[in-house]
């Protein structure tokens, strides 16, 4: 009994200090304290605050905001990557942006991250196997400003890992000032499913709830535009931003039945992925004449 003790004792003095540190509080205060602001300024619907969708997509913001995520995946992977490049290719740590002063550093590498993330958010929607995992952020059919954290691990893991070496051949953004609770602010104000545009300059430049809920609709044809994390101007660069933006009549990818439970949908891609290795099959793609 006292090894046990001696085991749950400093894991227990570890999570209290981390629950109470701004690191978790800040963060997660901000979000709470946002999302009851909007909807006190806009519609009111405080029932979607009540459904099983708002608690699989609490569950979600809290397996990141608690650092279980880094735990069990990121920071193993990012220790290995840095340890393998460090000790195998020190060349690659060029530091492409040193020159740059902090500010500008900043504003070039939170560019750089939503150009990457950009493109791999396309691949999410192009690659049958890639979409296995991605149809998880897609699964709700009822968006809530904390839809922005239900991204599977493994999409994380890959958005992750595919980055990781283009930005440390950059300048590791841990050396820079980085907004990074404005940052996700913008992002989880991006999923509120509200009639806000940012207008025809600012929109065509950040991705605003109007502008994202296009991209979270059960219609291919809607759901395969509009990419952008943070910036719309990828889109509108590629493509890929599609020009009507009404409401769509329904959200969610229900061709895929993915279940509602956290614990069950941490699993449930592992198991599209047997499916279609075995059967094959694919994302519905748009019609040749969808207005982009």
């Amino acid at each position: 009994m006292s090894a046990l003790w001696d085991l749950a004792a400093p894991l227990g003095r570890k999570a209290f200090v981390m629950f109470t540190g701004p690191r978790f509080v800040e963060p997660v205060l901000s979000v709470l304290l946002l999302v009851a602001l909007v909807e006190l300024l806009t519609q009111r619907r405080w029932r979607r605050y009540l459904t099983s969708t708002f608690l699989t997509d609490l569950t979600y913001m809290l397996f990141f905001a608690t650092g279980t995520y880094y735990f069990l995946f990121s920071g193993r992977i990012e220790r290995f990557i840095q340890g393998l490049v460090t000790q195998r290719a020190p060349f690659l740590l060029i530091d492409l942006l040193g020159f740059l002063p902090v500010v500008p550093k900043a504003i070039a590498m939170i560019m750089a991250i939503d150009f990457f993330e950009y493109w791999m958010h396309r691949a999410g929607h192009a690659s049958k196997l890639y979409w296995c995992f991605h149809c998880i952020h897609h699964s709700p059919r009822q968006l809530t400003p904390l839809t922005k954290f239900r991204i599977h691990w493994g999409d994380m893991i890959v958005f992750g890992t595919v980055k990781a070496l283009p930005l440390m051949m950059l300048g590791h953004p841990n050396v820079v000032w980085m907004p990074i609770l404005p940052l996700g602010i913008l992002q989880v104000l991006s999923h509120f499913d509200i009639d806000l545009h940012y207008g025809p300059v600012l929109g065509r430049l950040l991705v605003s709830p109007r502008y994202h809920r296009v991209h979270h609709s059960a219609d291919p044809a809607q759901c395969n535009t509009n990419f952008g994390i943070i910036f719309s101007c990828w889109d509108y660069l590629f493509g890929t931003a599609n020009k009507d933006l009404t409401k769509p009549a329904a959200y969610g990818c229900p061709e895929m039945h993915v279940p509602e439970s956290f614990l069950q949908q941490f699993f449930y891609p592992f198991l599209l992925v047997a499916r279609r290795v075995g059967r094959g099959g694919a994302r519905p793609q748009p019609a040749p004449d969808a207005a982009l």
